[in-house]
């Protein structure tokens, strides 16, 4: 999930949250991204990582800072606008070169 900060409002944020609270969550964080994901398990969180992990890298979007909750397993992310937008545009062209 990638967001470009330049392109929502707060009001269309605050309602992405709480269609995906149960998955994810997204903030801003002046010009970065957040995204936090939360592992389902502790047993299965190295495949939900490195689903996420992939998913993120064929985005092009490095990850920049990687932690756990301490009271439930998540991974956070954060990502630079200039990464959003680089992402952006990766799967734009994806799609074009499918379609």
């Amino acid at each position: 999930m990638a967001i470009d900060a330049n392109e929502i409002s707060e009001d269309a944020l605050n309602k992405a949250q709480v269609g995906v609270q149960k998955y994810s969550r997204v903030s801003f964080l002046g010009n970065m991204v957040l995204l936090s994901v939360r592992v389902p398990s502790k047993d299965g969180n190295s495949e939900t990582l490195s689903s996420t992990f992939s998913i993120l890298d064929a985005c092009n979007i490095p990850v920049s800072l990687i932690s756990y909750a301490a009271n439930e397993p998540a991974v956070y992310c954060v990502i630079s606008q200039k990464d959003v937008f680089q992402a952006k545009e990766t799967l734009c062209s994806n799609f074009a070169q499918q379609g």
